[in-house]
């Protein structure tokens, strides 16, 4: 129900905001969005079907001559200046390493539309400045004096990239057909492709290292159709983060450094004197620790201004995304970057206590804000439409219970209403409009009015859709920058993160990266700032895939993150972990397993790290249960830190010392079914219905001292166990030694358990010197299975 309201909405003010236009739509069948469908997948190719349920026609006047324009929901367009502006769909299929690509259709179902049309050829979009002369109406008379279709092919495969752990190929679809001579329209409601990988393609992955980056992972499942079946066992893991600073910042940046470490996130922290002076330098030494560092950077922090830190050149922008386009020949992002501009120590001290402060201890004498969003339009165009995305998008995904709608369209969108909502607080604000170096446009809402806010430590994070807010070679502050600057330690104000463009932005391309941002954080869950950032960045590309050099690349060269990329934004009332762990760590080595819930629910994915200076530095993720178990080894006395992070929720730190003694855990069993003693069975050392079995406990001490006078008690709550021996004596066991039991635990089978059952023990242990329990010991048994097969009659 909401898309079907989101599409209507879309409707309503495409042809409000252009005069003499009307719209209707052609439904083919259910559904409202496109659908890419993974029919089959194997080694050697995929399968897909994409099909459409329905293509929305707008009339246009333009010069006095009548056009139509087509869209898919769901769907992009071909971005050739003059040329007809048919619709597209863009999907990636993962690629091996060095393997070509050749699709093939193998089955549609087409229509050809009533009526002649004329389609309406693509113009360069207007800028975002407020500032442009009207552009002159451009139409390729070539194309349009041919009698053929147009483009021609149904579907093609794009320029092969590098996504960093994959090798992506884009197929490109066409469902719609247009011959400008005959005013024909085929429209594909349809498509069957068959994707072969063959041959040698160009831009090969060099060296895969068959591992997935956590912070990309959701990237790859909303655009590439076989992920799912090409993951397979590849492990999920976090890479490290790279900051290079400007050497008189080091002091000041190194409470950031040690936070990220600390919570688990290997952290490098170098000086631009250990990098080099020049932006060639910079570029080397990441593509050097992307291609040679055992952990590639997954994120990389810039810290200091154009003049501390130079930045690069891209496309008439200056821009950071380059430095990290590190895989392959192409322009996609391989690590996440930001840059924290400051210019003098006492900026960078207050940009790094602002961040810390803000997911360490954040503004809870009034919780409404964190649930609470405020959505800007300030353009003519369809911005309004864009904003009521982003704001539904909060409300489904995250209950957020409000969000503003300033529209300048509605006159509600000056400084005065800006201010006041920033005061009340906001989590998340999103501007699509025009916009300078220092200010929103048509609200002006500037540098000055940032200064003058007295929001306090109730910091949003900012996606701003608008041209040159984020010019940081601007000769001063640019409005990027005086966001995260604003305020001083102990009286905050501005934001605390905000993605911003460093030139004159495109319309329609810029919408659509921010509409994809929002998507990526708040329906993918992709919560790490700037990772939703460059998901928005390929969400753009897939509804205008060019090829180098043209504006999608040049969008994404401009779009830059001021702040911590990694940084994970509030979007819920932050609540404490629910964490269970040891109050020690045992001298030697001992498991040492976490539980962590929030609300009572298990939490997936938290990231615990256990530290003692450089002697223990355990790290890991819990699993879809909340659960993980560390293997620290200290080899001091001493107090270890304990770390957990998780989204939308207090850091868990704890101390927990390490201290000697004995320790016992369970190290083995062996299953006894020979018919000697108490056991009853067939002797080939499995649990079987019906038998006795007489079980030996191997137990070991991992601790530095003695246990003494140990003893084990065996339970279980299956109703067809019966434990005949529960108990035994072990005595004394030394340290780092192990011990049989003298006697065996003796169970019961029932004849009526049935084959593959799992039957879970708990083993209880106590000695004169400590207790231990592990309750998640468990044996399969194994019963006859009779199939009846086939009968005589005599």
């Amino acid at each position: 129900m909401r898309k079907a309201t989101i599409f209507t909405l879309a409707l309503f003010f495409l042809v409000a905001f252009l005069p003499l236009a009307s719209a209707y739509d052609l439904t083919f069948g259910q559904g409202e969005e496109v659908e890419v469908t993974l029919l089959s997948s194997d080694p050697s190719g995929v399968k897909a079907e994409i099909n459409i349920p329905r293509i929305l026609i707008e009339e246009r006047i333009e010069e006095g001559e009548g056009y139509q324009v087509l869209t898919i929901p769901g769907g992009g367009i071909l971005t050739q200046v003059g040329k007809p502006q048919v619709p597209l769909v863009c999907r990636f299929v993962s690629l091996p390493p060095t393997s070509g690509v050749r699709v093939d259709v193998i089955e549609e179902e087409k229509e050809v539309l009533s009526g002649a049309f004329m389609l309406y050829p693509f113009q360069e979009p207007p800028i975002r400045s407020g500032k442009q002369e009207p552009q002159g109406f451009e139409l390729d008379e070539g194309i349009y004096s041919q009698d053929k279709q147009f483009p021609g092919n149904v579907v093609e495969v794009g320029e092969i990239s590098i996504l960093r752990d994959l090798r992506l190929a884009p197929i490109i679809f066409y469902p719609v057909q247009f011959n400008p001579q005959t005013g024909e329209v085929v429209a594909y409601k349809k498509i069957v492709v068959e994707i072969k990988f063959e041959g040698e393609g160009d831009n090969p992955k060099l060296n895969p290292k068959g591992i997935l980056t956590r912070s990309f992972y959701k990237t790859y499942q909303r655009f590439v159709l076989n992920f799912e079946q090409i993951k397979g066992g590849l492990p999920e893991v976090d890479g490290s983060i790279l900051i290079i600073t400007y050497d008189n910042f080091y002091n000041q940046v190194e409470p950031l450094a040690e936070w990220k470490h600390k919570r688990g996130l290997s952290t490098h922290l170098v000086n631009l004197s250990d990098v080099g002076s020049t932006n060639t330098d910079i570029y080397n030494y990441i593509y050097d620790a992307y291609h040679t560092w055992p952990d590639p950077p997954e994120y990389v922090i810039l810290v200091g201004d154009e003049e501390q830190i130079p930045t690069n050149n891209g496309i008439s922008c200056i821009t950071d995304h380059k430095y990290v386009t590190v895989d392959g020949d192409d322009y996609f992002a391989d690590i996440h970057i930001g840059r924290i501009s400051v210019q003098t120590q006492a900026e960078a001290e207050h940009v790094v206590t602002k961040t810390l402060n803000y997911r360490k201890n954040p503004y809870m004498s009034e919780t409404d804000w964190f649930l609470e969003a405020m959505t800007i339009s300030g353009s003519d165009y369809v911005d309004d439409y864009n904003c009521l995305r982003c704001g539904f998008l909060m409300v489904d995904y995250a209950n957020f219970t409000y969000f503003d709608s300033l529209f300048y369209s509605l006159g509600l969108c000056n400084v005065t209403q800006i201010t006041n909502r920033l005061n009340d607080g906001r989590s998340w604000v999103v501007h699509f409009g025009h916009g300078g170096p220092t200010a929103w446009y048509p609200s002006n809402f500037s540098n000055s009015h940032i200064d003058a806010l007295t929001n306090g430590e109730k910091l949003p994070a900012i996606m701003s859709i608008a041209c040159n807010n984020g010019e940081f070679d601007y000769y001063s502050d640019c409005f990027a920058e005086r966001w995260i600057k604003a305020g001083s330690i102990g009286n905050e104000k501005g934001a605390v993160i905000i993605c911003a463009s460093t030139e004159g932005s495109s319309f329609f391309y810029s919408d659509t990266l921010g509409r994809g941002t929002f998507v990526s954080y708040f329906a993918d869950s992709n919560f790490h700032f700037t990772a939703a950032v460059n998901e928005g960045k390929m969400y753009m590309y897939t509804h205008f895939p060019e090829g180098p050099g043209g504006t999608t690349e040049r969008e994404m060269q401009m779009y830059t993150t001021f702040g911590d990329p990694e940084l994970d934004p509030w979007s819920g009332i932050p609540e404490n972990l629910e964490v269970t762990h040891p109050d020690h760590v045992v001298l030697g080595g001992a498991p040492f397993p976490v539980t962590v819930n929030l609300n009572g629910e298990p939490v997936e994915g938290a990231l615990v790290c256990l530290m003692k200076d450089t002697e223990i530095y355990e790290v890991g993720r819990t699993d879809p249960a909340g659960e993980l178990i560390l293997y620290p080894f200290p080899l001091t006395l001493g107090d270890a830190e304990l770390t957990i992070t998780a989204h939308n929720a207090f850091p868990y730190e704890a101390i927990v010392s390490v201290m000697g003694g004995a320790y016992i855990v369970f190290d083995s069993w062996s299953v006894d079914d020979d018919s000697l003693g108490e056991s009853l069975g067939n002797s080939d050392g499995d649990v079987d219905c019906g038998e006795t079995i007489e079980l030996p406990i191997l137990l070991e001490n991992l601790g530095d001292s003695t246990a003494f006078n140990v003893e084990a008690t065996l339970s279980t709550t299956h109703p067809l166990i019966t434990i005949t021996d529960n108990h035994e004596v072990y005595g004394d066991i030394p340290a780092h030694d192990v011990m049989w039991c003298s006697d065996d635990f003796d169970f019961a089978v029932s004849p009526e358990m049935g084959d593959g059952e799992a039957v879970v023990f708990e083993l209880n242990i106590t000695a004169d010197n400590g207790s231990w329990t592990r309750s998640d010991l468990s044996l399969l048994v194994h019963a006859p299975v009779l199939v009846y097969e086939s009968r005589v009659i005599d």
